[in-house]
């Protein structure tokens, strides 16, 4: 099995309290549909997941699991999903990491929104020529929050955790609810996708990782804890990861909307900090859209920088 970080249960832990249910987008009219699909080699099988993800998937595809015979060795899991619930999704995803399986999206598939994290947690990850992969932020009743901003930036770290580049978790980040951002061709390539040719089936290009990929270790890696720095709290810990998570952000952008987020990091500490817009409320483009993602994006570590001492000792603990 393959190690993955602890941020998955304490995420799963976090959204069960603070009651998110259902914050993606998907019907809570049905549940994923499991199918085992035997291959042309022996005991090697695919497992087929299709529909929305609803409460109540995690146990159903575990005991799907457990219900298989024996010999089975389940090789890849094939997706095909709008999303749904994310609690759901995260704890599935845990499940998918310790089955050490690739993940494919079919050609005329899509996986979108929560199922995304199910398509991060995968060993290798194929998708057909047209398959559609989409993310968007977190809402809550089809509402941003500042709870659901704080669970988007607990959704980033997981999936910088599984190496989601940072390019690719700016995208969530600046996609609001209700819009969704279609990852491209040079999207996939830096996650080391393999697309499918659609005369052959077989793969068309074989793309390696960028150094910009995520280490496999993120959440309280101690990798980033500062020189001397004695035992840290959680609370220390979690505040290293978010000032992590923003910069790993941070990086993936450029021009005007990079500077808008610039000058939002600047002025949010300040007791009366400027404004996103120019004169009369005047949207200025990308600059106004950045200042505003960098607003969504640090909310809810601004919150707890300000009123928690250990947190705000992690964020300001960070060395680049």
């Amino acid at each position: 099995m393959r190690q993955k970080s602890s941020s998955f249960t304490r995420f799963a832990l976090f959204a069960t309290v603070t009651g998110w249910t259902c914050i993606f987008g998907g019907s809570a009219g049905q549940a994923l549909q499991y199918q085992r699909v035997p291959l042309n080699s022996p005991p090697a099988v695919l497992v087929l997941l299709r529909g929305p993800i609803i409460k109540g998937d995690y146990n159903r595809f575990v005991d799907f699991l457990r219900a298989m015979p024996a010999t089975d060795r389940i090789t890849a899991l094939a997706l095909d999903s709008p999303g749904g619930n994310l609690v759901e999704a995260e704890t599935m995803a845990e499940a998918i990491t310790r089955l050490d399986a690739s993940i494919f999206v079919g050609k005329g598939n899509e996986c979108s929104s929560a199922c995304f994290l199910l398509f991060a947690a995968g060993s290798r990850r194929i998708v057909g020529s047209d398959a559609l992969i989409r993310v968007h932020s977190v809402s809550e009743n089809g509402e941003e929050t500042i709870g659901s901003m704080a669970v988007t930036t607990a959704m980033a770290r997981n999936l910088g955790g599984l190496g989601v580049p940072p390019a690719i978790i700016g995208k969530l980040v600046q996609t609001p609810p209700g819009r969704a951002t279609w990852l491209t061709p040079s999207d996939l390539a830096s996650m080391s996708v393999t697309v499918l040719d659609e005369a052959s089936s077989a793969p068309s290009r074989s793309y390696a990782s960028p150094s910009v990929n995520a280490p496999t270790q993120y959440y309280g890696s101690p990798s980033l804890t500062p020189p001397n720095q004695p035992a840290s709290s959680r609370a220390y810990e979690q505040g290293l990861a978010d000032r992590r998570a923003w910069e790993w952000w941070f990086g993936g952008l450029a021009g005007a909307f990079k500077d808008g987020a610039e000058y939002w990091a600047g002025e949010r500490s300040n007791p009366q900090p400027g404004y996103c817009y120019g004169p009369a409320g005047q949207k200025l483009g990308d600059w106004t859209e950045g200042c505003l993602a960098a607003k969504r994006v640090l909310s809810p570590s601004d919150i707890r920088r300000k009123a928690e001492p250990e947190y705000r000792a992690g964020w300001r603990g960070y060395r680049g």
